[in-house]
């Protein structure tokens, strides 16, 4: 698995760098673009023998909405001397204000952003907010006099079809604006954030993505933004035709948190968890060889102010272990289904588990809270 971001040095889907702090900006009241008509343009002539495809209408309309993103950061050589690593990415316009959604990925770490407009122009950008969990960020330009910011449209991601044409823009490998065609190949796709959290409902398309295309927009044949592209499934770290985006409703769930808090507040119970599997339970004498056996609870958790606990080293002769096996009254056998679980209450709602104390069921209402900043977003439910 590769991000379609491009990075001197880091290529690999589980690199970590340093989270960048949202600065302190005032939080203007944002409109959002609404959805436009296009009548897809095939068959249509130039000139008695030039064709103009639905493909050059909708780039004609949008690629001046898309941005290259260039960013610096620092890493350190041999002798602790700090080396510049310039990455790439991508960008779309989504209202006028220069408000820039991407990929967390792309501005993660960076000291510097620099935003290239369709037109050539290049800008500062300034990170208003990001989600690791959702890999999305949100950066904002001052816009140039006299610029003529274009805003794209946001579409409906929830409405697409397995086969449906598709439009990918982006910066691939430092080639700005260029523009691949594809189809819808599979929808619900899952994969895992940098932050580790379980992203689904993933848009996969055939439209060749590359490293460059991060943060760029998935178009539907009339130009709306249905996806920003995230990532590449490939052998080869190019494009072997598995692209996945991230749905625009998906978006649109955390833009305005990230307007106005610089970030997506999400519940937490404060545990880390292994998944039991039948030769795991055999092996240590569990009561049951399916959920999810707690190995870590977080000071000032929700789960440590329930009483939840770990088979700490400190007592390996008399091991406390509880196994989570249902949550809410579903049956509960990996991390994802629990996660899925407690992001999707509301804030700071109460959760019900049924869980193993040895071999022993009980049953409790566990209040949640919401995750900290400072918590350690890997690994966390």
């Amino acid at each position: 698995m590769f991000l379609a971001g491009s990075l001197v040095g880091i290529s690999s889907y589980h690199f970590s760098l340093p989270a960048i702090n949202p600065p302190s900006l005032a939080k203007p009241p944002v409109s959002f673009a609404m959805p436009m008509s296009i009548e897809p343009a095939s068959g249509q002539t130039v000139d008695g023998s030039k064709q103009v495809t639905f493909v050059s209408e909708v780039y004609k309309r949008v690629g001046p909405s898309v941005v290259n993103i260039t960013t610096t950061q620092y890493a350190y050589d041999f002798f602790m001397r700090p080396v510049p690593q310039e990455g790439v990415g991508s960008g779309v316009i989504i209202n006028l204000d220069g408000y820039i959604i991407t990929n967390n990925h792309v501005i993660t770490g960076a000291t510097e952003i620099k935003v290239i407009l369709a037109n050539g122009e290049e800008v500062q950008g300034t990170v208003v907010g990001a989600d690791p969990g959702t890999d999305l960020a949100l950066i904002k330009i001052e816009p140039p006099e006299n610029s003529n910011l274009k805003a794209a449209v946001l579409g409906d991601s929830d409405n697409l079809e397995v086969g449906e044409w598709v439009i990918a823009v982006g910066n691939p490998l430092g080639l700005d604006q260029t523009v691949t065609v594809g189809v819808v190949s599979a929808l619900n796709r899952s994969i895992r954030s940098q932050a580790g959290i379980p992203i689904k409902g993933l848009i996969q398309t055939d439209a060749a993505i590359n490293p460059g295309n991060s943060g760029g927009p998935l178009l539907n044949s009339v130009g709306q933004v249905i996806g920003i592209n995230t990532a590449i499934i490939s052998q080869s770290g190019g494009s072997d035709g598995i692209g996945l985006a991230i749905p625009i409703n998906t978006a649109k769930t955390v833009l305005d948190q990230l307007i106005e808090k610089g970030r997506v507040e999400r519940n937490w119970l404060g545990i880390e968890v292994q998944e039991i599997y039948p030769r795991f339970a055999r092996r240590y004498g569990l009561p049951t060889d399916k959920g999810l056996l707690i190995t870590a609870v977080y000071n000032n958790s929700p789960a440590q102010a329930a009483g939840l606990t770990w088979p700490r080293k400190d007592n390996l002769e008399n091991p406390v272990y509880y196994i989570i096996v249902e949550a809410n009254g579903a049956t509960i056998t990996r991390e994802s289904q629990l996660l899925e679980i407690v992001r999707g209450l509301p804030l700071n709602s109460s959760l019900n588990l049924r869980y193993y104390k040895y071999d022993q069921m009980f049953e409790k209402e566990v209040p949640l809270a919401t995750l900290p900043e400072e918590a350690p977003p890997v690994g966390i439910i």
